[in-house]
């Protein structure tokens, strides 16, 4: 999509983007620390045991969820591996649309059936962050199985292999580097969890460092000193994974796009419209009207996480395909690795104490929010779409070029209609993960501003359980809306 912009515009264009996006936060969370740094106040918090042992905490609960969800989906794997099991593979693919909410709702009532009493702390932590990770990997891993090439798996059976010596002699062997990215991954996802920390946790000490963040910085008592110590603790753990990652990713050389692209693109095979798909889009939109209608109570927070998730993902894919057309979706990927709640706080110091004073103060944060998701949200989108542009690029554009068209105007009549159908996709799932967000709303909003994210954890946190299973089902249900009814424009 690079149409040949000027390089030195390509280069005004990057450094103002990285400017407002990265640089100017996180040069305004960090000046303060020169201040700080010349009392012992700084470096005996961040040294401190509670720090640490902070750290540690978090660390250990990724490590050890990490750990078992890599030994259910190798046990699955090896069930599965080889074989089709449509049924198996639809439910794992529905977890891209079902939020952590829900886990946390299952997880408490899963617990209370058996009897357990002591129902919060880190265990259930862990049990949701397993009930999330297992069908990523395991659905992942049957992928880069299916990927094997079927000559190699004829050859190994025609000199006499068996199943069991197939499994570990070839298809785990050629799998594993795939494998050990996907788990480099989620153990990112559990370190940067804030949701089921927050809900399963029950308050400190158990809590992750994500969750103790924005315990520092949005009770009226701000302790600037502890927010900074917990992101410095949180940006080393992630400068390990991601070091890690880029050691197999070289090691195995494999390319940065590989991860996510055959992933989301397998998801967004479109259908043709079908009567089970109508009829799954009609009852679900019938469902979410209804309990709209017989429960008012939810009827602001649907409007305003409809609005914020439209806005957010609309902006992330407008940001998207406008570096991409000026040829610098490159400078996007540093957002990849940053911590969701890190980041957030740097634009929080940089933008929101700014117009703390405004009369318009509730809108403006508003638009904070949006810009935070939409940036968040823009190298996953970039991931996605870039591959896919490029492959959409062809002669024909270089052709209507050489007859006077503009650089717009060309891509607009020959790669924009090639490129649609997955770009409307990604919207709906970035409209779907959008809707169920709740970190990067509750640090700039303090009751004003209450989406449907937002509010099934209130409700959730006020033990009002009955409400949040209502806000949790039309999240899912109005996800499912979504879509399926980007998959039905083929």
């Amino acid at each position: 999509m690079n149409l040949e912009i000027p390089k030195p515009i390509r280069y005004l264009v990057a450094t103002l983007f990285l400017t407002a996006a990265l640089f100017y936060p996180f040069y305004q969370m960090i000046s303060i620390v020169p201040s700080l740094l010349k009392g012992r106040e700084f470096v005996n918090v961040l040294l401190s045991r509670e720090v640490c042992w902070l750290a540690w905490i978090t660390f250990r609960s990724a490590f050890i969820a990490l750990a078992i969800t890599f030994g259910i989906s190798f046990s699955l794997v090896a069930l599965l591996s080889r074989t089709h099991v449509p049924l198996i593979r639809a439910m794992f693919e529905t977890t891209w649309i079902v939020p952590g909410l829900l886990v946390a709702l299952v997880v408490l009532g899963g617990q209370k059936h058996l009897g357990i009493i002591d129902r919060y702390g880190l265990h259930a932590i862990i049990i949701a962050w397993v009930i999330m990770g297992v069908p990523y990997l395991t659905l992942g891993w049957l992928r880069a199985i299916d990927d094997v090439d079927d000559r190699e798996i004829d050859l190994y059976r025609t000199l006499g292999a068996t199943k069991f010596k197939l499994f570990t002699g070839l298809l785990l062997r050629k799998s594993f580097p795939m494998v050990q990215s996907l788990m480099v991954h989620q153990f990112y996802w559990y370190l940067v969890s804030f949701s089921l920390v927050g809900v399963l946790g029950g308050g400190p000490p158990n809590e992750t460092l994500e969750v103790a963040i924005y315990s520092a910085v949005h009770y009226d008592k701000v302790r600037t000193v502890e927010a900074l110590c917990y992101a410095i603790w949180q940006i080393f753990l992630l400068a390990i994974v991601r070091g890690f990652l880029a050691w197999i990713s070289v090691r195995a050389h494999l390319h940065k796009e590989d991860l996510f692209t055959e992933e989301w693109n397998s998801l967004g095979q479109h259908q043709r419209p079908t009567r089970k798909l109508k009829v799954l889009v009609i009852v679900s939109a019938v469902t979410a009207f209804l309990m709209i209608v017989f429960n008012p109570d939810v009827f602001d927070p649907v409007i305003q996480g409809v609005v914020l998730a439209t806005a957010s993902s609309g902006l992330s894919i407008g940001l998207s395909m406008f570096l991409m057309f000026f040829g610098i979706d490159g400078v996007a990927r540093s957002l990849a690795w940053i911590s969701p709640m890190i980041f957030s706080l740097a634009w929080w110091r940089a933008y929101a104490l700014e117009i703390a004073p405004s009369p318009n103060r509730e809108w403006m944060m508003a638009a904070l929010v949006v810009a935070v998701q939409a940036l968040l949200f823009l190298p996953w989108a970039l991931r996605f779409l870039g591959p896919i542009y490029r492959r959409a690029r062809g002669r024909e554009i270089d052709a209507m070029r050489t007859l006077g068209a503009g650089r717009f105007k060309a891509w607009r009549r020959i790669e924009w209609p090639r490129v649609a159908p997955d770009t409307r996709f990604l919207f709906s799932v970035i409209w779907s993960f959008a809707l169920s967000e709740v970190s990067t709303v509750i640090l700039f909003s303090k009751g004003g501003f209450e989406p449907l994210g937002v509010w099934v954890q209130n409700q959730l946190l006020r033990f009002r359980i009955h409400e949040a299973w209502i806000g949790t089902f039309l999240i899912i249900l109005l996800s499912i809306l979504m879509i399926q009814s980007r998959r039905r424009k083929v």
